[in-house]
This record gives structure tokens, sequence and C-alpha cells, in this order.
């Protein structure tokens, strides 16, 4: 980019150099920035016209061709040949022969003020291509064939994350009681109005923006397991089946984690789905499980798309992947920008903290709701989970109006308390004046006015009455 900035720049001034060599014309040189980059089998027709009648008009010398940049001779670098550097430059058109017998021709010289000037604008605008780059909107990197995050491969140590789970002081790992839950009905979500929000536990939301449905992450398995009989089971049922959901205009993955791709909840929902938007790699397990390759589409991190009424963006996480001891990072995963019926939405997926939440929010941002992870973290894995801290701050780079904790009270994945996230969190946005909104799972959220919501996992008795008596607010 350096020298291809400064050639773009300077090649309207240039200068060419002839000398003998065996009637072919071999090389060009361009002269950036003191760099020389050689080029093979330059044709005649690439060299200007008055140059070759310069040579031709030197009868009994062999032809050789160098074109370049300032300097005043010597145009060659390892793997060309050099030319000796003539004594004095010759004004305007002039042929002179050097000490090894040949002829140079300059035509014309440009003037030194000239090429101060040049210089300086080919550096500023290197500056300001490098200082665009640092900032570039790419795809998501890979090394020997693997996916990693934009600053480097982040991986938990085992035996760190093994030392923790083994000797912290673990307590209160499930709820005692039932978890407050709204049911949804099928006739409530066809009539609800406006961009509307619904929590079904852990990660999973639907949301119906405008007339259309998209299902983020479903979950709907009793564990977060590839086997049924062992693994985290749920604190509680899904506020919905799947067979009571109406036709999903669009399912959003962003990850393939147990807790995120769920295969039992993808082979009931194929048949009344849409289309699938998934990170790279993610398709294959898809289509493996018998969705039609039609209805993917995979993206790479910046990529967007539109889907009817709807526009998604695949943007950066910080995490990895993996369903077994073979397959780490061979997929890519992803945090969503969302758009329809009005609404701005960021889901994060699974993420450590890192600078492209406020780049995210910078480019599309504010946001009417940020669902933030917040749960099943540990300072071991902090760089692929957010501690709650960091979600919040999270929040405030992506300029979010208002923020749903999610990844939490669904499944026990590490070694905090099943309340503990909220508990944090809460204390943490009152503290940094953030509108934090907390439903009750299955409640519908109003997205561009949503209600108060309260603390119900602390279990209080007249809460779980109110929400068991349908009185919170929608």
């Amino acid at each position: 980019s350096l020298h291809w900035a400064m050639f773009m720049v300077q090649k309207l001034h240039y200068r060419v150099y002839i000398f003998n060599s065996m009637d072919k014309l071999h090389r060009i040189v361009y002269l950036c920035s003191k760099q020389r980059i050689c080029l093979a089998n330059i044709e005649e027709s690439d060299i200007p016209k008055v140059a070759i009648s310069k040579a031709q008009a030197l009868p009994g010398h062999r032809q050789q061709f160098w074109y370049g940049f300032g300097g005043r001779g010597n145009p060659g670098r390892k793997g060309c040949r050099h030319r000796q550097r003539l004594s004095k430059p010759p004004k305007g058109r002039r042929c002179e022969k050097n000490s090894g017998g040949d002829v140079d021709v300059l035509i014309p010289r440009t003037p030194v003020w000239i090429k101060l000037v040049l210089n300086i604008v080919g550096v500023g605008l290197t500056a300001a291509l490098l200082a665009a780059g640092a900032h570039a909107e790419v795809g998501a990197a890979k090394v020997d064939g693997l996916f990693v995050n934009d600053i480097g491969s982040h991986k938990m140590s085992f035996v760190k994350a093994a030392s923790q789970v083994v000797f912290a002081q673990q307590r209160d790992k499930s709820p005692s009681n039932p978890i407050p839950m709204r049911q949804i009905e099928t006739g409530s979500l066809i009539d609800a109005q406006g961009p509307v929000l619904y929590r079904l536990g852990h990660s999973s939301i639907l949301l119906k923006l405008g007339g259309d449905f998209v299902l983020i992450d479903p979950v709907f398995s009793e564990r977060a397991s590839p086997l049924q009989w062992l693994g985290p089971r749920r604190f509680h049922p899904a506020p919905i089946t799947i067979a009571s959901l109406p036709k999903i205009d669009v399912v959003v993955i962003s990850h393939n984690h147990y807790d995120h791709l769920d295969r039992g909840s993808v082979l009931q929902l194929a048949d009344k789905v849409d289309h699938f938007l998934v990170p790279l790699g993610v398709g294959a397990h898809l289509k493996a499980w018998g969705v039609d390759e039609s209805a993917i589409t995979e993206m790479d991190w910046w990529e967007e798309t539109a889907i009817g009424d709807l526009s998604f963006a695949a943007t950066p996480a910080q995490h990895f992947s993996g369903r077994s001891l073979t397959d780490r990072n061979k997929t890519l995963w992803a945090s969503w920008v969302i758009r329809g019926g009005g609404a701005n939405l960021f889901f994060s997926g699974d993420s450590g903290y890192f600078d492209g939440f406020k780049q995210i929010g910078e480019r599309y941002g504010p946001f009417d709701i940020a669902m933030v992870e917040n749960g099943a973290y540990n300072v071991a894995w902090r760089k692929v989970h957010m501690m709650p801290e960091e979600s919040v701050q999270a929040h405030l780079d992506l300029r979010g109006r208002a923020m749903l904790p999610i990844h939490n009270c669904t499944f026990d994945l590490s070694t905090h308390s099943w309340y503990e996230p909220l508990d944090r969190v809460s204390v943490l946005a009152a503290d940094r004046g953030i509108h934090l909104l907390t439903p009750v799972i299955g409640a519908p959220v109003q997205i561009l006015a949503p209600q108060p919501t309260y603390a119900w996992w602390r279990g209080a008795k007249e809460e779980m009455v109110a929400v068991a008596n349908g009185s919170e607010g929608v």
C-alpha cells in the first residue's frame, strides 16, 4: 500500500532511462520512496514512444529500457542489472554516455520542488491509508485453517478452569423454587403489536418485527449437551413449544456450542423456518441434519444481508467454537445486528470483552436494546466470557438505550450461583445509569418503549404471585 500510494501520486512526473542490452526490452523499474520493484517481460508498447524514438536514434547500441521516478541513475535492485549513477544529471532532454559506454536518456527532468511536494503528498496519503487500515472492517482471519479472534487466539487453560470448578466454593447452583415464567400463547404472538421481544431462556430470543418472526439461538431441549441424559439441565421449561410457534421467517445462530446450536431444536424447526443465518462453517451442521441448503446463508464478520423487510449484519465476537475434541475453531462465531419493524437490535452471542463492541456501536448504533452476555463467567475464562463489569462496559460501547442481560438463569455452566449474574449486573447498571431490562421468562418486552421490570430472581412471594396472576405489564 505504501509503495503504490506513492506510485499513484508521482506517476505524472517521471524520468525515463535508456541504455543498451541485447536488442530486447526486458525490465521496468518503479522507484517509489527509494523502493525499487522489478517487473519482467515488458513489451515495447509499455515504453513511452518518445523514449523509443530517442533510443532508435542511437545506432549500433543494444536497447534495454529502465523506467522510473525520481533519482538520477542506478535504477536497479537485487535481481536487476545495476547501472552506474551519472555524475551530473543532464538538464532537459539530453543524451550522455556513462562510464560503462552505454547511453542514458532522461526526459523530462522533474524539478526538485515538484518532487518534494509530491513526496509530502504521497506520505500524507500513505498515512491516511494506514490509519484507515488500522480500523478496517474485514472478515474473520484464519491461522492454519482455523478461525481466530481479531487480537489472536484465546484459549481457556484447562488446568486453570478445572481448578476453578473443583476448588471454588459453590452454592445455590440451581433455584430451589420454580423460576417465574409467563407462558406464551400462539394467538398472543400473532396479535402482538409493534416490535416486541420475548426472552425464552438462556440466550434464546424470539422477536416480532413488523409482521416477521426472528428466532435467535433456539435451544428448546432439556439439556445443553450432545446427550439428553447427561449434561447441564434446564432450570425451567421453555415458555412456548416449537409446535406452538408460528412460521419463523429467520433463525439466527451465533456459534456452534451446544447451548446455542441445539440439534433437536433445529430438527423440529426445519419445516417452519424460511431462512437460517449462521456464521461461516456452521451451515455444514444444518445440512448434515437435513436442512435444505437453499435455506442456509453463511456470513462472515461485517457481512450484511436483507430478507424481506429485515436486515442483518454478522459482527465480530471474541470467543471460540467446537462441538467435539477435534473441531475447535473450524467454524466461526459472531454477534449480530438485527433491524426491522422500526427497531435496531444487537445480540452479543458469547464473547469476552474487546474493542470490537465500540466499533460495532459506532457503525450500527445506537441500539434500542442491546442483548449482552452476562452469565457463565469466571476469571479463568474471562477472555471468552465477560464478567458483569465488562458486560456493562460493552453495553456502553455499543450505545444501547436499554440493556437486556442474556446467557443466564437457565443452565448451570459456571461456578457462580444461578442468580449472581443478575444481582451483580443490576447493581452495576444502576451505578452507571443504564436502563436495565430483566423480564420474566416469556414476558413480552416492547422494544421501542420497554416498561420497567423487577428483580424476579430474588423470589419474593408477592412477586411470584403477581407473575402467576399475569399482572406484569406488557
